[in-house]
This record gives C-alpha cells, sequence and structure tokens, in this order.
C-alpha cells in the first residue's frame, strides 16, 4: 500500500500536468539584467550572487596560492598532463 502511494506521488511530481503551477518571471528578471546600475551582470542577481562569486574567487586565489607554496608547475587533469613552459 505504501508502495503505491510512494508511486502515485513521483508520478504526480513529475507528470506534466502538474497541480502547482509557477508564475513566470522572465520579465521581471529582464528588467533586473538589464538594469544600468554599473554593476557586472554576474552581480545582479543580488546577495547569493555576491556571495558565490567571492566563494569562488577565495577558492581560485587559495588554490593558486596553495600551488605557488609547493612551487607546482604542472598540473594534471584526469589522464592530461599540463606542463608550464617557459621560453
Amino acid at each position: 500500500m505504501r508502495v503505491q502511494r510512494v508511486s502515485q506521488a513521483l508520478f504526480r511530481a513529475f507528470s506534466s500536468t502538474s497541480r502547482t503551477h509557477m508564475a513566470n518571471r522572465v520579465a521581471e528578471k529582464q528588467k533586473l539584467f538589464q538594469a544600468d546600475n554599473d554593476l557586472p551582470v554576474h552581480l545582479k542577481g543580488g546577495g547569493a550572487d555576491n556571495i558565490l562569486y567571492r566563494l569562488t574567487m577565495a577558492l581560485v586565489t587559495g588554490g593558486e596560492y596553495r600551488a605557488g607554496m609547493k612551487g607546482e608547475r604542472n598540473w594534471s587533469c584526469s589522464r592530461l598532463s599540463f606542463r608550464e613552459t617557459t621560453e
């Protein structure tokens, strides 16, 4: 009985005729991102975008600092190997 309820709930959640309708907010987002407020586009989304941007920059800077402290000049990604050349 419980399996049947779960399967019905999953079917309703992923069916094309959902019971809840979301409002179309594309026009609002367009106004937000096209506003001339001297902010870069990656920060116009608000506080969450600002936090994500700062977190990404901190991780990148920390990774570069760590690589510099180890004196690493080689980066490996999966089976590919990249070597920095100085000419």
